[in-house]
């Protein structure tokens, strides 16, 4: 329940920030990406609205990267591994909803730079440069 997690954080002295999930990969085959979340996210925006909790919409954020990636492109972000690539994934995999690396630092980027924009204390300690290799 959004409105206790928000209660007991604020009970505790910390500052509630709370996320819409980030899109799922699903094209149709028209090429438009179909939501899957339903009125999870609809819901989220209510709660922060209602009680004043910073927000920060990540599924809005992040369809917007992926459909200036498209249909191909997109898949870059998520868990699309070639067969025979991994010994763990022989056949391969096709995951339309777990990012890999360069997918978890692009949506990582989208959310400090909000969190930056919010002037959340905790945008303080982030910066947008990624030291990966």
């Amino acid at each position: 329940n959004l409105e206790k997690f928000v209660r007991e954080t604020r009970e505790k002295e910390a500052i509630p920030i709370l996320f819409t999930p980030i899109v799922r990969r699903n094209f149709n085959e028209k090429g438009v990406l179909v939501d899957t979340h339903g009125a999870y996210p609809l819901v989220v925006r209510m709660v922060a609205n209602d009680m004043q909790v910073p927000f920060i919409d990540l599924q809005w954020l992040s369809e917007a990267m992926v459909l200036a990636a498209g249909p191909e492109k997109s898949k870059g972000y998520y868990l699309w591994i070639e067969a025979g690539r991994y010994e763990k994934f022989p056949e391969g995999k096709q995951d339309n909803t777990h990012l890999n690396e360069k997918g978890a630092t692009e949506v990582a980027r989208l959310a400090i730079r909000e969190l930056i924009h919010l002037n959340m204390p905790l945008g303080n300690y982030l910066t947008e440069q990624y030291h990966g290799e």
